[in-house]
């Protein structure tokens, strides 16, 4: 519980960390600004340095995490999403929603998905949180977000039974 390895170019090695809690995901933006989320509201800040806790504001799990800037982070979990600014994290309650993975190429383009067969979309405005229904064949667990240079964006989610989908187009199709 609380295991966080680092990989120095030549073997893992094990890092100091400061919660006994199970951790689930992790994200780095660059060496000095990386996120690590897990049970009962962790989130583990590294600062190049050392690991230290910061206030999720909750006590829910949270799975996912996905570090677009040093100050655009988004985490996902247990009927929320959590957004992290200068200011700190600040949680949106999103119903009917369970983040396992998130990914992003910013704050304001997000995907999740939630361990089921859908994926959800955000965009910045009065009601972000889009749900984009039974997308795959097989339940999906983890995602990745890559912007390319024609402005578009490209998505790979994986779930059960080797189940990989493929988007070219900001999730419009799969």
């Amino acid at each position: 519980k609380g295991t966080i390895l680092h990989y120095d170019g030549n073997i893992w090695l094990a890092q100091d960390s400061v919660s006994t809690k199970v951790l689930h995901g992790v994200s780095a933006f660059d060496a000095e600004h990386v996120w690590a989320v897990g049970d009962s509201g962790t989130i583990l800040f590294y600062d190049g340095t050392r690991w230290q806790t910061q206030d999720s504001g909750t006590t829910k799990n949270i799975y996912g995490v996905a570090a677009m800037a040093a100050d655009e982070v988004c985490a996902v979990g247990d009927g929320h999403a959590y957004f992290y600014s200068d200011a700190g994290w600040k949680a949106n309650e999103v119903k009917h929603f369970n983040g396992k993975g998130v990914a992003g190429t910013g704050v304001n383009h997000l995907w999740a998905v939630c361990g089921n067969r859908d994926v959800w979309s955000y965009n910045a405005g009065a009601d972000p949180w889009e749900k984009h229904e039974k997308v795959a064949e097989k339940n999906l667990n983890g995602i990745a977000a890559a912007a390319v240079s024609d402005q578009s964006s490209h998505l790979w989610a994986v779930g059960d039974d080797g189940c990989i989908i493929f988007s070219d187009n900001g999730g419009s199709s799969w």
